[in-house]
């Protein structure tokens, strides 16, 4: 950028109008844009002195007043919404008619989980909404409450949410956990969902399941989740987690959501990684079948 037209400013000036452009530039404010279509590098535009400094501020102010009409198409806000008696948060992006959903898995969040979607995906054709559920990501406190009725609770948070959106019908993306709950969303309200996309995720709970640790994540897995929660909160929760499905095991003979399944009428895709080393290799192959023998002619 050239500011040789503030050469006859004061210092003091010189140094405001900097920090004003800066301000622009580093605050992700729908300006950025405007101020790159500026011809900043045309001294006469600008002419000298007091006439330059002036004409810049204008500018700045003009592009901070009329933004461009699509600016929120790029931009990945953060926000919250009191959910169920809930302090939760949340990330939208896109301006598209079509309303997409994700879901974290198990002591996942927004970012650690859908950050190339939230980024990547055609924000002219999708509205992306990424939740952190309760215990999760930015949605701390409230504490998880680790019983048996979590999926269903992350159910109703996740219904609540896309209602307060005035969504009246949605895709729903879910990864690992989260697909649990995605597959219970989609069944207990059909007339939500759209299409359902899961990966990673388990219909119900096997011996190998029980076995995991956190010592099977691989460090690309495991850094994010630990940068963000930290070595205590990482494994207490993980633990807690881990006790919930063993009463799954116990007491529901590892069903976590075979029920479901044939309640799942929208049209579906299920991913799994032959890699995945939190996973049962037979679980999801199982789940697929039980759907697709449940769900008869859906695609």
């Amino acid at each position: 950028m050239d500011i040789s037209c503030l050469g006859m400013a004061s210092r003091a000036l010189r140094t405001n109008a900097l920090k004003a452009v800066s301000r622009c530039f580093v605050s992700n404010k729908p300006c950025v844009r405007r101020l790159s279509d500026m011809p900043f590098n045309s001294y006469q535009n600008y002419g000298q002195g007091m006439n330059g400094y002036f004409t810049l501020m204008t500018q700045a102010n003009q592009c901070l007043a009329t933004p461009p009409s699509d600016w929120r198409k790029g931009i990945v806000e953060s926000r919250r919404l009191i959910i169920n008696g809930a302090d939760l948060h949340y990330e939208e992006t896109g301006t598209g008619e079509n309303f997409v959903l994700l879901l974290p898995g198990s002591l996942g969040s927004t970012r650690i989980d859908f950050g190339p979607q939230l980024r990547g995906l055609d924000k002219d054709k999708f509205t992306l909404v990424a939740l952190d559920p309760r215990g999760y990501g930015k949605s701390i406190p409230p504490q998880r409450k680790w019983a048996l009725e979590f999926f269903d609770k992350d159910v109703e948070d996740a219904v609540g949410l896309m209602k307060m959106m005035r969504a009246k019908k949605f895709d729903v993306l879910g990864y690992e956990d989260g697909g649990t709950v995605a597959v219970k969303l989609a069944a207990r309200f059909p007339e939500f969902v759209n299409k359902l996309v899961v990966w990673g995720t388990s219909a119900f709970i096997t011996e190998h399941d029980l076995s995991l640790t956190s010592n099977k994540w691989t460090d690309g897995m495991k850094l994010p989740v630990l940068d963000h929660y930290g070595e205590d909160y990482f494994k207490t929760n993980w633990n807690l987690r881990m006790n919930t499905l063993r009463q799954y095991w116990t007491e529901r003979k590892g069903n976590i959501c075979v029920d479901d399944l044939q309640k799942v009428t929208c049209d579906t895709l299920i991913l799994h990684g032959s890699k995945d080393p939190r996973h049962s290799h037979t679980a999801p192959t199982i789940s697929s079948q039980q759907h697709q023998q449940l769900t008869f002619g859906n695609r």
